[in-house]
């Protein structure tokens, strides 16, 4: 047991020193931790009512008719025209 505790820490240390930077990116961006999260809520409230591009696929489908008739989708929707 000693020597797999000696083992699995040592490995846990040489991936947490390699992969530094996105765990300090994946800290930052928690809302409690007061990181980017809540500039990014800014960003997304102001931008709701963007356009909406539409796939043939999702127009065939036809589950969209029924998502928009819920209101889940705000905004735009674009049907382009080939």
């Amino acid at each position: 047991p000693v020597v797999l505790s000696i083992i699995l820490g040592y490995l846990g240390i040489n991936l947490m020193v390699k992969k530094r930077e996105e765990l300090v990116g994946l800290f930052t961006t928690l809302p409690w931790v007061g990181g980017k999260e809540r500039n990014r809520d800014k960003v997304t409230q102001s931008n709701i009512y963007q356009y909406k591009i539409l796939d043939t696929s999702v127009i065939i489908d036809g589950r969209i008719a029924d998502i928009c008739q819920s209101g889940f989708l705000e905004g735009t929707l674009v049907i382009p025209v080939f």
